[in-house]
């Protein structure tokens, strides 16, 4: 924490850039006795990045980075991998406070990506460009006139919500931000907060369907495996969140996307680097391509239980561990298959994005469990040991190699979800931050029936028409749990 920006959080000074694996281990913290500060600066940063103009408040999504302290003017290029990690942190934080505030950028940011990002094949490609018309930022800034033409009679209120002024607030224009709170501006204009809140999100729909008319900024089509795989995972987190089973359909057709258009052909369970259109690139996959690829067939597997995710999962994880793993605790970034050179690359640090070990070991260690694979918890256990000391003396470039040592050191806690029918412990999973527990849902009797010489579904039945859930610590299980208080209980430290 010595780095936090306790005024505008984030970390240190301008440029600032969302930090979403670090983030998301104080929310882990947050937990902790002693926790409390931890927990307090990540939310506030999650507020004031969200209230900035680093946040596309007319049509979802993250720039890349905020080029002051404040976060209100972006470096404005949209990034796949931002707008896939930073909005799992929202849903996070919304599980952790149950505020609703956090779970808005999240919708809307992945509103986004499937709008502008995602292709009819299910990829999501890789990048929207800073600049139009040759001017960076043009797209997204408005004068207020233009507010005032596009909304009418409620340009008032949208100007004193977004701090829209005749001078701007850059270059003479503005980059729209929250600068008062709903409830002053509800007040001010004599109604209610809901409201208000629909009367500013018509007016964003109005600017959005202007600025659909400008020159858009270019859109880097290239599909590359590991941002595809990230984008399945956060859709999935997401539409669990939000109960938004439109997100997982997205989730899976992604998926599909990865494991058919990016696969190598002649060679089975290889992965490819990236392809543009119709094009395969030559380029084999990095570490951080299988790792996520492997995270996210487990986030899919435990959204359903489909048995086929899982012995996929499995397969690409294995395939990782061949390829990658030293042996030892490390990670190569490059596989056989890569150019040689003097010295081969390691995964270490997390930064704009988690290390592709950090995700290896947090899939390795969610898979070897779910599968009963004990070279791979291993795996997972040494690639902790191997960087936990220098995580702990520089936790800014180690935030998703901590959240895997947090899982390790809290759990693992295996919570299995039968769902036959009614109940209300499915939604009571789905709103729960519980970063420590591998949670499994099995969508009925025959994905059931199909898991059970799985060590880790074996001795459980689902009810007829009804949710039944178990809790297991080490060799010990709860009885049936059947209501959301039940399952509370044996999910409580």
């Amino acid at each position: 924490m010595a780095a936090a920006d306790a005024t505008n959080g984030g970390f240190g000074p301008a440029p600032k850039f969302p930090s979403a694996a670090c983030l998301m281990f104080l929310l882990c913290h947050s937990r902790e006795a002693g926790g409390r500060q931890s927990g307090a600066h990540a939310l506030r940063t999650l507020k004031m990045m969200s209230a900035g103009g680093m946040y596309d408040h007319v049509g979802g999504g993250f720039h890349r980075y905020s080029t002051d302290a404040r976060w209100l003017v972006p470096h404005f290029e949209k990034m796949a991998y931002d707008n896939a990690l930073v909005p799992m942190v929202y849903a996070a934080a919304h599980a952790l406070t149950g505020e609703e505030a956090y779970l808005r950028p999240a919708t809307r940011t992945m509103d986004f990506a499937v709008r502008e990002l995602g292709g009819a094949d299910g990829g999501f490609s890789s990048a929207l460009d800073a600049d139009s018309g040759g001017e960076e930022g043009a797209y997204y800034v408005w004068t207020a006139r233009e507010v005032r033409d596009a909304l009418g009679d409620d340009a008032g209120m949208f100007c004193l919500y977004y701090d829209v002024t005749d001078g701007g607030n850059w270059e003479g224009r503005t980059i729209l931000r929250n600068s008062v709170p709903l409830s002053a501006v509800a007040h001010r204009f004599g109604v209610d907060e809901a409201d208000a809140r629909a009367r500013l999100d018509a007016g964003l729909d109005a600017l959005l369907a202007a600025r659909g008319r400008r020159e858009a900024p270019g859109l880097d089509d290239k599909r590359i495996a590991a941002w595809n795989a990230m984008m399945a995972c956060a859709l999935h987190a997401v539409g669990a969140a939000a109960r938004r089973p439109e997100y997982a359909a997205a989730a899976e057709r992604c998926l599909e996307h990865v494991g058919g258009s990016l696969c190598a052909r002649g060679e089975a369970g290889a992965l490819l680097r990236s392809r543009r259109g119709g094009t395969a690139g030559t380029v084999p996959g990095y570490l951080e391509d299988y790792a996520w690829y492997a995270d996210a067939l487990a986030d899919s597997f435990c959204a359903g239980g489909n048995p086929a995710r899982l012995e996929r999962a499995e397969a690409v994880a294995g395939t990782m561990l061949e390829r990658f793993y030293d042996g030892e605790g490390g990670f190569y970034m490059t596989g056989e298959k890569h150019e040689r050179l003097i010295e081969r690359p390691r995964s270490v640090h997390d930064l704009s994005v988690p290390a592709g070990a950090s995700v290896a070991t947090r899939a390795l260690w969610r898979i070897g469990h779910i599968a009963g694979r004990e070279e791979m918890v291993g795996a997972a256990r040494r690639a902790m040991a191997a960087r936990e000391a220098a995580a702990a003396q520089n936790p800014l470039a180690a935030g998703a190699m901590l959240c895997a040592v947090y899982a390790r050191e809290r759990g693992p806690v295996e919570v299995t979800l039968l769902d036959g029918g009614q109940g209300s412990l499915r939604g009571a999973l789905e709103s729960r931050f519980a970063p420590e527990a591998i949670t499994v849902r099995v969508d009925g009797a025959a994905r059931l029936a199909a898991l059970q010489r799985r060590e880790f579904f074996a001795g459980k039945r689902i009810a007829d028409g009804a949710q039944v859930a178990y809790v297991c610590r080490g060799s010990t299980c709860s009885a049936p749990l059947r209501t959301a208080g039940e399952l509370d209980a044996a999910m409580s430290p």
